[in-house]
């Protein structure tokens, strides 16, 4: 896998911009080491290598952990990128990922499964939320940002008005507060939840929801300074917001988020990015663009896309069946998660650096709420019963129809419009938007050992009255869902799947070979490249928009042998899985029993050489 001195010179200036940004703003962060150059530094000795591959805005060093075997360089190796922890209260998640990365160190099939690919993962992508907690596994003061002080009202001050323990009781949750004018209601099955009012409905509010604490700085609006800093998933460039203060002040401003977008592009090889966390793109298939606006050089875009190209949707559904006839587990994983986010990693990887992108969520509570027992029995009781008219002696007789005569009878009959027809009782329902849903309250109810859920308490707020404070911590939803055994049973699954994915990649062969030979030394040479793997050798879009570098294929010329027709090297952008191949062809003037070769080089697949001999 060779790379070009255009590829490389273009790394470099990427790093070199990196290192030193134009225009950089006062007070931000250098940019991390270069990823190229980390790799170069790990240890090639075993399956298991750490990198260094940027440092944190607190100034903590950015690992990567690498399973490859032998000393061939990370950059021109094949491979997936695993990350986890973009969200800083998700540390679960870099735990999952660690025993990942041990489970399959330990492997005795390990090198024959990786051969010359390597697995890359990330498993703390944003330490800053670690940092940020003070005792036990996963404490209320868990950080979903990077913790960089941010001026959210604009006036000034950095993070001067964020919640505070009004009550005390080492969390932080909700305030409950009457109000007429708010845009909450409480949720008519489970008075400890809050729904929005359905104001298309005529449905008024009664509360207003704010996060536990005072109006600091006295401006009127509550914890618009929170210390969260900011979201990393949310600071990389496709659809970018650039105007929550949260989202960073550019696009890749945050250090983290610049070293990962290095990490990627300093290994060119890295064909898919897998998120753990919020995202899913394998359970939830992400949407199929509906607007391509083509044009420019090379027929390529002219506004972001809205969605995946149809191709690569098509890819990404015949590697859902894929996993889904791969028997991992005894119980299938079905939590499905948001697509692609805007500003997020994987929207990233997929529209700016044209790799696949690949979402998983390892756990998630329900957001609808299920019926209870006994409204359940009581529906079973009600579809046993026989209604009124129904014994044998009201049946119609065999063959009976109805006429128009009957039709204008039952018409008559009163109270008969409503007949046969059974009132449906209003389904439960739970609002997702909300910070303390219903469906969620459901499933703690069932989870003893978890304290993710304050109960409502009144309190005397010195400015608001009289409020209750309670719900959830600011990480309970985070964990949501999540039991030991359903980690464990990701975990298996997650390691199998990195595993088959590997079996997935393009494998790119030349086939069908043939040389005519014309007679006074003139021949033509005809050979396809096909590819044999599951993926195709690049996402459509990669391909497309000149992401990817392509396949660049080569007839080398001995001494005497000139080329007639036919290019001196063909550039092969994509090709289909399954068999997908291109054929090309020379015509050449040479000598009987001259030797060429024929070469291909590429980043998504492996180098090919072959000896050609004229006849």
């Amino acid at each position: 896998m060779r790379i070009s001195r255009s590829l490389a010179a273009l790394t470099a200036l990427l790093v070199a911009c990196a290192a030193s940004p134009p225009g950089a703003r006062p007070g931000q962060d250098p940019a991390p080491r270069a990823a190229a150059t980390a790799s170069q530094d790990a240890d090639a000795a075993g399956p298991a290598r750490t990198v260094v591959y940027g440092e944190s805005r607190g100034g903590v060093p950015l690992r990567a952990e690498v399973l490859a075997f032998g000393d061939r360089p990370l950059a021109e190796r094949r491979g997936l990128l695993v990350v986890a922890a973009l969200d800083g209260r998700r540390v679960s998640d870099a735990r999952l990922l660690r025993q990942v990365v041990r489970d399959l160190a330990e492997r005795g099939d390990l090198e024959e499964r990786l051969g010359d690919d390597m697995l890359v993962f990330v498993p703390l992508a944003n330490p800053a939320g670690r940092e940020a907690q003070t005792g036990g596994d996963e404490p209320a003061a868990a950080t979903r940002g990077n913790g960089r002080p941010l001026d959210r009202d604009r006036d000034g001050r950095l993070d001067e008005d964020g919640p505070s323990d009004l009550d005390g009781d080492g969390k932080i949750t909700w305030m409950r507060v009457p109000d007429g004018a708010g845009e909450w209601v409480v949720d008519e099955h489970d008075p400890r939840a809050l729904r929005k009012a359905k104001r298309s409905e005529g449905e008024r509010g009664t509360h207003r929801l704010l996060r536990e604490g005072l109006d600091d700085d006295g401006d009127g609006a509550w914890h618009e300074d929170d210390g969260q800093g900011v979201l990393i998933n949310e600071n990389f460039p496709h659809g970018w917001d650039e105007h929550p203060a949260h989202t960073g002040q550019w696009a890749v401003s945050e250090p983290e988020t610049r070293a990962l977008v290095d990490l990627v592009l300093a290994h060119p090889g890295l064909l898919g990015v897998v998120v753990v966390g919020d995202e899913d793109t394998l359970v939830s298939l992400p949407k199929e663009a509906k607007t391509i606006d083509r044009g420019g050089w090379g027929g390529g875009f002219r506004s972001p896309l809205d969605g995946l190209m149809k191709d690569d949707v098509a890819s990404m559904k015949e590697l859902k069946r894929r996993l889904d006839g791969i028997e991992l587990l005894e119980t299938k994983h079905d939590v499905k998660g948001d697509g692609p986010a805007d500003g997020g990693l994987l929207a990233w990887a997929y529209h700016q650096a044209g790799r696949w992108p690949i979402g998983l969520r390892p756990w998630g509570a329900s957001e609808t709420l299920e019926k209870k027992k006994e409204e359940k029995e009581e529906k079973k009781e009600e579809a046993e019963e026989p209604a009124e008219g129904d014994d044998a002696a009201d049946a119609e007789p065999e063959g009976h129809d109805a006429t128009l005569a009957d039709a204008d009878a039952d018409e008559d009959a009163p109270g008969d419009e409503t007949k046969d027809k059974k009132e449906k009782a209003p389904k439960p329902t739970s609002d997702p938007s909300s910070p303390v849903p219903a469906a969620v309250l459901q499933w703690y109810d069932g989870q003893e050992e978890l304290d993710a859920f304050v109960p409502w308490t009144v309190f005397e707020h010195p400015e608001l009255g009289e409020v209750e404070i309670g719900g959830f911590t600011d990480d309970g939803l985070a964990r949501a869902g999540r039991t030991t055994e359903g980690v464990d049973a990701f975990r298996a699954a997650l390691e199998e799947l990195l595993l088959a994915s590997l079996g997935w990649f393009p494998e790119v062969a030349f086939e069908d070979l043939e040389i005519t030979d014309h007679g006074g030394g003139l021949y033509t040479v005809e050979v396809a490249v096909v590819n044999s793997g599951v993926l195709p050798t690049s996402t459509r879009f990669g391909a497309d928009a000149r992401l990817t570098r392509p396949m660049r294929v080569r007839l080398e010329l001995p001494d005497g042998v000139t080329r007639v027709h036919g290019p001196q090297q063909e550039l092969v952008r994509r090709l289909e899985g399954a068999g997908g191949r291109e054929e090309l062809r020379w015509t050449l003037a040479g000598a009987r029993g001259a030797r060429l070769r024929l070469t291909l080089d590429a980043d998504s697949v492996e180098d090919l050489e072959k000896e050609v001999i004229l006849p």
